[in-house]
C-alpha cells in the first residue's frame, strides 16, 4: 500500500531504532489508522505549500471533511430508521414466487 510506504518513509529513523522492518510496519497500518494517516499527510501538505495553494488546499479539505462527517451522519440516520427495518422485514417475509416479487408479465397486462 502506498500510504503505508510514504508512512515508513517518513519515520524510517524511529522504526530502524526500534527494529520495525517495512513490511511489519505496512502490516500494522489498518483500521482507523489509515483514515487518520491520510489526513495528517494531507494536512502537512497543506501546511507544505505557499500562499493561494495552501489557503486553498485547506479549503479542500475543510469542505471534504464535512461532507465525510454529512454523509456518516445521513447514513446513521437511515440505517436507525424503523422504516429501513420494517422494509427489510416485508422483502424477506415475501415469497419469491409470489406476485408481488416480481413485475407483472405482459399477457397479464391489458391492451389499450
Amino acid at each position: 500500500m502506498l500510504l503505508a510506504s510514504v508512512l515508513y518513509a517518513a519515520v524510517k529513523p524511529q522504526a530502524d531504532a526500534l527494529g520495525v522492518s517495512a513490511d511489519d510496519f505496512q502490516h500494522a497500518i489498518c483500521g482507523d489508522v489509515i483514515p487518520a494517516a491520510s489526513d495528517a499527510i494531507l494536512s502537512s501538505l497543506a501546511v507544505f505549500f505557499p500562499g493561494a495553494q495552501s489557503r486553498l488546499l485547506k479549503k479542500v479539505l475543510q469542505l471534504t471533511a464535512e461532507a465525510r462527517r454529512h454523509a456518516e451522519t445521513e447514513a446513521d440516520r437511515m440505517l436507525a430508521s424503523p422504516e429501513l427495518e420494517e422494509s427489510i422485514s416485508r422483502a424477506l417475509s415475501t415469497p419469491l414466487n409470489s406476485p408481488t416479487a416480481s413485475p407483472a408479465s405482459s399477457a397479464s397486462t391489458p391492451a389499450p
